[in-house]
């Protein structure tokens, strides 16, 4: 699935923002779920799950991301932005 969402940001703009937009609310709920004091043990153990899994991915889509954002408009290109910095929340330093 994460390659079909690399291709699809990569070549299809008209699902860009869509795609972009759901994997930052992805991360970012998963983020509010682990450091909400209201969050249960079991949810907050799925969301660290859901965090674990997506930043494994942060190798293949950083790239991506960068070259599209690069290649746009700073006015249309603010999502791409927002998403790359949800990604640096969870992604190994390494990378």
């Amino acid at each position: 699935m994460a390659k079909d969402f690399g291709t699809s940001i990569n070549s299809n703009p008209e699902l860009r923002q869509i795609i972009c937009l759901a994997i930052q609310n992805l991360i970012e709920k998963s983020l509010n779920v682990i450091e909400s004091p209201d969050s249960s043990e079991t949810q907050k153990q799925l969301a660290t799950e859901t965090i674990e899994t997506v930043s494994k991915f942060s190798k293949n889509f950083l790239p991506i991301l960068f070259n599209v954002y690069s290649s746009m408009s700073r006015q249309s290109s603010a999502y791409l932005l927002e998403l790359i910095k949800a990604f640096f929340k969870i992604t190994d330093k390494e990378v």
